[in-house]
């Protein structure tokens, strides 16, 4: 399937890119997204310009240890002078469960050919099977009713369109409810539904190709997990007979990720995997210690050198208290910025961190980024720093007591355009808050 067009054009050097839909990696009704390119084409009279999907190559991050994509993101530039750039960035999950691009034969000599890939690869969650076939496209988010530890066997219950009157008459309890996504039926619902009827987690199939996202950030009261197009077809009629035996592994906490770019410049290579070493990645323990257990979110954004605004993405629900591990790309083209929030408080961002291969560093989120102190406790000390380079350099601000606020005096450097601050606070039982706002103000 294709389509043409007759173009008129004046014969010289070109450029050619598209985007094309085309299947996914997971069967025939899922969605994958290809970059068909020809970065480099002397066009002459009547010559055919041909832009082929088949020819692509998937792109993909392989990782040291076991983990599966939770996001990622595709940024592509082209150009042949500097007046003619093409820029396009956009996310993949969950409407595209695959990324594939042209291999360029050659180097371009002109202009500028640069793909960059960001992942976000995490532990496993969770595996499903049923019999010999795993279920490979989950989308996860852990309920307040968790489910058993490592492996368990539990049947799967199809009701219908997962509202409370699909239950009547289901023995669900103590079993996973299975149900298809309506769009008169939301997810809150359905969830709500399952936990009433006693499921000790939910399935949802989708009918369409873009997979249902069930990463809210209100924590659900069981886990739910969402399944694509053909795998969902496949539960539901294998439900249709009765119970559905499933092999669950689960997994209680992400105890790793890793935050990845894979860029090429110049060319695309045959086979576009990014595949670093565990020694050259950075190592970043994080420790998450909000005062209580709370809804939270946090993601890692990645910039270019000087360019510090806050690229694609989205925050990924994670609990208030806990540690992680995280290996993260340390390449010279990368800094990154940690953001989090506790659901219902401030956000916090972390200023742009250049990392270098093989390094160790801890990153603390003490009372949880934008948390309030218990209000109970009385504050101890307090502290300011303020940056005038976005988060470089940092000068410790000397603050005064009037009443029930604290007072300083700036000192900025004539040149200086914004003033970034980061405030710290910690109270008599022990416990501390660190905020860090970006370019707080503007300086004339």
């Amino acid at each position: 399937m294709g389509s043409s067009a007759r173009l008129r054009l004046e014969p010289c050097l070109w450029s050619f890119s598209a985007l094309i839909d085309v299947q996914g990696v997971q069967g025939p009704n899922s969605l994958g997204r290809a970059l068909v390119t020809l970065p480099e084409v002397r066009v002459d009279d009547g010559m055919p310009i041909t832009l082929d999907a088949s020819k692509t190559r998937r792109v993909t991050a392989a990782t040291p240890k076991k983990s599966v994509t939770t996001y990622a993101r595709v940024d592509f530039t082209c150009s042949l002078t500097g007046t003619d750039t093409t820029r396009v960035s956009f996310n993949l999950l969950p409407v595209y469960d695959s990324f594939f691009a042209t291999p360029t034969p050659r180097k371009v000599t002109k202009g500028t050919l640069d793909l960059r890939v960001r992942w976000r690869n995490e532990e496993p969650t969770l595996t499903l099977a049923t019999g010999r076939d795993t279920v490979e496209t989950v989308l996860v988010r852990r309920g307040e009713r968790a489910l058993p530890e490592g492996t368990s066997r539990l049947d799967a219950v199809y009701a219908g369109k997962g509202a409370p009157d699909d239950y009547a008459g289901l023995r669900v309890r103590g079993k996973v409810a299975l149900v298809q996504r309506d769009p008169l039926v939301t997810l809150t619902e359905q969830s709500a539904a399952a936990a009433a009827a006693g499921a000790k987690a939910l399935i949802v199939a989708d009918p369409g190709p873009q997979q249902l996202d069930p990463r809210t950030e209100a924590t659900p009261p069981l886990t739910v997990v969402t399944v694509g197009h053909d795998e969902g077809l496949r539960l539901m009629r294998l439900a249709e007979r009765g119970p559905v035996p499933l092999k669950i592994s689960y997994d209680a906490e992400t105890d790793y990720l890793y935050d990845l770019v894979g860029s090429w410049e110049k060319a695309l290579p045959d086979n576009p995997t990014y595949q670093p070493r565990s020694q050259d990645l950075a190592t970043v323990d994080v420790s998450f210690e909000h005062y209580r257990d709370a809804d939270a979110t946090e993601f890692r954004y990645d910039a270019r050198p000087g360019e510090y605004g806050i690229t694609a993405g989205y925050h990924l629900p994670r609990p208030a208290r806990g540690t992680r591990t995280d290996w993260v790309t340390a390449d010279p083209g990368v800094v990154w910025r940690q953001s989090a929030v506790v659901v219902g408080e401030l956000r916090s961002i972390g200023a742009p961190e250049a990392l270098r291969p093989g390094s160790e560093t801890r990153e603390r989120w003490s009372s949880g980024p934008g948390a309030e102190l218990p209000p109970t406790s009385a504050i101890r000390t307090v502290g300011m720093e303020v940056s005038y380079d976005d988060g470089a350099t940092w000068r410790k601000a000397a603050l005064s007591r009037t009443s029930d606020r604290w007072r300083t005096t700036l000192d900025a450097p004539h040149r200086a355009e914004y003033a970034t601050v980061r405030a710290t606070a910690r109270d008599d039982r022990g416990n501390a808050v660190q905020q860090t706002v970006v370019r707080a103000f503007g300086l004339k």
